[in-house]
């Protein structure tokens, strides 16, 4: 690819953050149509430690519809059946992402491969806070006079 072939793309427009464990709070969710017609939820989430920008994903109607939804449900907390959107703002979980390549053919013809962070899974396994090492042990004696005054100050 050289000058010839340039075509612009925006800087930093797509969503990345770090593989790994990352705690999710979802922004917003509404009811789009693909392309194709299928019926979707499109929820959006703030992800810690990302570049900033929202990740999208989209719950699509068919075989997977129930079960992905239940999933939703479980790991925000939201009680089953609750379709009030406004509702699930705020709510909190953890997310794992990794890097996938994804390879597709642009608008110009060509086929591009990309590494994109891909929502791989959620949870509620939430990571234990670092605990401060152990205080290293005195070396000093414990119960003997080291010489010093009482009343320093």
């Amino acid at each position: 690819m050289w000058k010839t072939d340039w075509q612009y793309e925006p800087y930093g427009k797509k969503f990345d953050v770090a593989d790994g464990d990352h705690r999710v709070a979802i922004l917003g969710a509404k009811d789009v149509t693909s392309k194709t017609g299928k019926r979707m939820i499109e929820i959006t989430y703030k992800v810690e430690d990302s570049n900033g920008i929202p990740f999208i994903d989209r719950i699509v109607e068919g075989e997977y519809f129930n079960q992905n939804m239940s999933r939703i449900f479980d790991v925000f907390k939201i009680p089953h059946g609750n379709w009030n959107y406004q509702q699930w703002v705020n709510r909190i979980a953890y997310a794992h992402f990794e890097h996938k390549n994804e390879t597709f053919t642009g608008n110009d013809g060509v086929e591009k491969t990309v590494s994109k962070a891909n929502l791989v899974y959620f949870h509620n396994n939430v990571p234990e806070p670092q605990k401060a090492p152990e205080p290293a042990p005195s070396s000093y004696p414990q119960n003997e006079d080291l010489g010093f005054k009482e009343d320093l100050f």
